[in-house]
């Protein structure tokens, strides 16, 4: 299982960073899990599910889950210095990825924001022109430029790592000075991006 722990200070069995805590005595981390997909395939196996459940039920007895992103790639990398041009069935696998992987932890974490990134899509005339985080990673991937990679977020600096052809990194974002409340989860209605996104269709 590769999941790790961004603390403030040193390593322990996790890798380590943190956020600028949002209020007085919260403390931002990150939990991150790498799937690794079949070539054309956007199904898990077992073990990767059960990853998948070890990281969201060690997030949420760390404090409460504020936000999940996922960002998935199909079979073709990045290629450096190059905008590259991926093909609709590109677009369709990356995305049946992420919400495999969003399927997934839903099952084990209440509704949040969950921001899905499909490494396959350009960024938008609008993600350009306001140079959003998803515009600055993807600029980033094809630079390579420390300035570039710089002006990423923390968590997005970590898929920028961890990413690659074939992949979907998740990162789930804690506050580890709150706890989540007791209360079934409901996965019926979560905030997420529209359902055509799935299809790779832009509104």
């Amino acid at each position: 299982m590769r999941f790790l722990l961004l603390m403030v200070f040193g390593l322990t069995s996790f890798h380590a960073a943190a956020d600028t805590p949002a209020e007085e005595g919260s403390k931002i981390r990150y939990f991150s899990e790498v799937v690794t997909f079949e070539k054309g395939s956007s199904v898990m196996s077992e073990e990767q599910l059960n990853d998948l459940r070890i990281v969201a039920d060690y997030a949420k007895s760390s404090g409460k889950v504020l936000q999940v992103k996922i960002a998935a790639w199909p079979d073709v990398p990045y290629a450096e210095g190059k905008s590259i041009l991926f093909k609709q069935p590109d677009i369709v696998l990356a995305n049946a990825r992420a919400y495999e992987i969003r399927e997934a932890l839903l099952q084990q974490i209440r509704p949040v924001f969950i921001k899905i990134i499909n490494m396959a899509k350009e960024a938008d005339w609008l993600d350009r022109m306001l140079d959003s985080e998803e515009n600055q990673l993807k600029e980033a991937l094809i630079s390579h430029d420390n300035d570039q990679i710089g002006k990423l977020s923390e968590d997005m600096q970590m898929i920028y790592r961890k990413g690659d052809a074939s992949t979907a990194v998740a990162i789930l974002k804690i506050d580890t000075g709150a706890r989540e409340e007791e209360e079934e989860t409901d996965t019926s209605s979560p905030i997420e991006v529209f359902p055509f996104d799935y299809y790779g269709i832009k509104l």
